[in-house]
């Protein structure tokens, strides 16, 4: 009678199976739907991350002169202005934290001459970003393929 009452029992071992109780297969399950809503919300909030990465509109100094980057979308545009130079920066977005595009020109305000750089600017913290240059062109001060780093540039606003 005990056999015939564990063959018919809903939680009785299958097949060979271990019998697994109600409650942990419960618990299985609510481990589970943990894990999927822990992912999306990592996902969201690496998203709302990248989105924040990607956002450069505002003031921005580097200690020297304040640059007003006008974004919209994945094109940006500024002026960085100094006693010596005049850069016009035209470029877009390539990655989240990242813009790639050119000073065209440079202007030397004293002489007038003119050269273009191509210009990589990345974020380096959440509120930081780093601007790396190369020369286009040997018409001024710096020969074509020269490159440099400017200091770190700091969100003012």
């Amino acid at each position: 009678m005990a056999d015939s009452y564990r063959k018919f029992t809903p939680f009785a071992p299958r097949f060979g199976a271990p019998m697994k109780p109600p409650l942990a297969a419960a618990t299985s399950r609510s481990r589970i739907l943990s894990a999927i809503v822990a992912g999306l919300s990592l996902a969201a909030c690496s998203g709302f991350a990248q989105a924040q990465q990607s956002d450069f509109n505002g003031v921005w100094s580097d200690g020297i002169a304040p640059i007003e980057i006008h974004q919209s979308g994945e094109s940006v545009e500024f002026r960085y202005i100094t006693n010596e130079f005049d850069h016009h920066f035209v470029g877009h977005l390539v990655a989240p934290g990242e813009i790639e595009g050119e000073y065209a020109p440079r202007r030397n305000r004293n002489t007038g001459c003119e050269t273009t750089l191509a210009v990589r600017i990345h974020r380096v913290a959440g509120e930081a970003f780093k601007l790396d240059w190369r020369a286009l062109d040997s018409n001024c001060d710096l020969a074509a393929g020269q490159t440099g780093e400017d200091a770190l540039y700091y969100r003012q606003n």
